[in-house]
C-alpha cells in the first residue's frame, strides 16, 4: 500500500519530491488530484477558440488528459509540478476497464507534451509555441503521476478570460476529437444566457481551419468546374462527417419554394445524420445526447456553395434554476387556462372541457410521447404564446423542460 507522495518515484534522483514526504492519498498536497470525481470542472477559454489567436489540437484522450490536468492548476499555488493518482486518471480518460490502460495513458500524456499551442499577439504580431506539459511519469501499480506544467503554458493559462465549466460526465460520453473540439466552444455560447436557446452562426472555412482539415486548392491549369466540385464534396464532408448533418425534407422544400419565390429560404434546421440502421449519429447528435447542451444546425448558402453553419444550442432543463422552471411551468398553464376562458365564452369554438385540463396537467405526468409534446406547443400557440413553430422536437421539449429519456418518450 503506498504510503507516499513519493511512492512510484526515485526520490534521491528526485529531491524535488522530497517536500512532499509527509502527503499520501488521504492528506494529499494542494496541487493535486487524488480522487474522480465526475462533476469536478474545467475551466476552458473562449480565447482558446479563436484562431486568430491561438492553433491547437488534440485527440479524444488528448483532451480529456488535459482537462484533467486544469483541475489541478491553481493561481494560489506555485508549483509548476502536479500530481495525479493513476486510478483518477483512468477514470478521467475512460480506460478504467481495459487492459492496455497504462499504454493509452502513456500515449495521452505524451501527446499534450509533444502536441503544444500557437499563440499569437495581434498587437505586436508576434507567435509563440510551447507544449502544455514538459515532463511526466509514473509506475506500473503505484500511486501517483507526476506531471510538470510547462511555466509558460501555465502563465499564458492564467491571462485567459471568459471562462466556461465543463464537467467530466458530459465530455466523457464524446467519441471523437470533433466532438471535443465542438463541446466547449457551443457551451461557451450559452453560458450564462438566459433564453430557450441561442442562435450562432460559425463560417466553414472557420470550422476547416481550425480542425485542421485538409482545404482542396486548384492545381496550375486546373478547370474551374473541377476545383468548384472538389470545394463542394469538402464541404459536404465537413457537414457530414465532421458536423453530423443533413438536409431534412423540410428544409429542401423550403429552398425549392424560396428559389421559385425569388426569396431568402426561412431557417430550418436540418436533420442529424444516420447510421445504416437509421440510427441518429455524428457530432451533434452526440453532443446533445451525452453533455448538458442540446444542439440543432443548418447550412446557409452564399451563391452555389454552403458557406455557413447556424447553430441553435440550449442548455438541458436540469441546469437551469428551479425558480426558472417554475416561472415558465406558470406561464405554460396561465395560457392554457386563457385559452380555455376565450373558448369557453365562445371567442374560439367549443372545445372539450376535459381536453383542457389534460393538456394543462401536461407540465406535471411522468412521460411524454412527441404528439403530445406538439399538443401542448399547439395550444400554447393558440392561446397567444410566441413561439417558432418550426422549431424541431428535440428544442420542443426543451422549452417545457424535458428531455429524451427513451424511444419517443420524454421526461422532466
Amino acid at each position: 500500500m503506498p504510503t507516499s507522495i513519493s511512492n512510484g518515484f526515485d526520490q534521491e534522483q528526485d529531491p524535488l519530491l522530497a517536500r512532499f514526504n509527509k502527503y499520501n492519498k488521504h492528506n494529499p498536497p494542494p496541487n493535486s488530484l487524488v480522487k474522480f470525481n465526475e462533476s469536478n470542472v474545467a475551466r476552458i477559454s473562449k480565447d482558446l477558440y479563436d484562431i486568430s489567436k491561438t492553433r491547437w489540437n488534440l485527440s479524444t484522450l488528448g483532451y480529456r488528459a488535459l482537462f484533467a490536468i486544469m483541475q489541478c492548476i491553481d493561481r494560489n499555488t506555485w508549483y509548476d509540478d502536479v500530481y495525479i493518482t493513476q486510478a483518477a486518471m483512468f477514470q478521467y480518460l475512460g480506460i478504467q476497464s481495459t487492459n492496455q490502460r497504462y499504454e493509452l495513458m502513456a500515449g495521452a500524456l505524451n501527446e499534450i507534451r509533444s502536441k503544444g499551442i500557437t499563440v499569437r499577439d495581434a498587437t505586436t504580431k508576434t507567435w509563440e509555441g510551447f507544449g502544455w506539459i514538459t515532463y511526466w511519469k509514473f509506475t506500473e501499480g503505484k500511486e501517483f503521476i507526476r506531471i510538470d506544467i510547462e511555466p509558460k503554458a501555465k502563465e499564458y493559462l492564467f491571462e485567459l478570460k471568459q471562462f466556461v465549466p465543463i464537467q467530466a460526465k458530459s465530455y466523457l460520453g464524446l467519441q471523437n476529437e470533433y466532438q471535443n473540439w465542438f463541446y466547449p466552444l457551443l457551451k461557451l455560447r450559452v453560458n450564462g444566457v438566459q433564453s430557450h436557446y441561442v442562435r450562432w452562426e460559425m463560417d466553414i472555412d472557420y470550422i476547416s481551419t481550425a480542425l485542421q482539415l485538409e482545404k482542396q486548392k486548384p492545381r496550375s491549369g486546373a478547370k474551374v468546374g473541377a476545383y468548384s466540385k472538389k470545394n463542394k464534396d469538402r464541404i459536404s464532408n465537413i457537414l457530414k462527417n465532421v458536423i453530423g448533418i443533413q438536409i431534412s425534407d423540410e428544409a429542401q422544400q423550403e429552398n425549392r419554394r424560396a428559389k421559385a419565390e425569388k426569396r431568402k429560404p426561412k431557417e430550418i434546421m436540418w436533420n442529424y445524420t444516420q447510421s445504416r440502421e437509421g440510427n441518429p449519429n455524428g457530432t451533434l447528435y452526440t453532443i446533445s445526447e451525452e453533455t448538458d447542451i442540446t444542439v440543432h444546425a443548418c447550412a446557409v448558402k452564399e451563391g452555389r456553395s454552403y458557406s455557413k453553419v447556424i447553430f441553435h444550442i440550449s442548455i438541458k432543463d436540469e441546469l437551469q434554476s428551479s425558480a426558472r422552471r417554475a416561472e415558465d411551468r406558470d406561464r405554460a398553464i396561465h395560457a392554457a387556462e386563457e385559452d380555455m376562458g376565450r373558448r369557453k365564452h365562445g371567442h374560439a369554438g367549443e372545445v372539450d372541457l376535459a381536453g383542457i385540463i389534460a393538456a394543462r396537467a401536461k407540465a406535471n405526468v411522468a412521460t411524454h410521447t412527441e404528439e403530445e409534446i406538439w399538443t401542448i406547443i399547439k395550444e400554447m400557440r393558440k392561446s397567444g404564446a410566441d413561439i417558432d413553430m418550426n422549431m424541431t422536437i428535440t428544442q420542443a421539449a426543451a422549452f417545457l423542460h424535458l428531455r429524451k429519456v427513451g424511444p419517443n418518450q420524454y421526461a422532466k
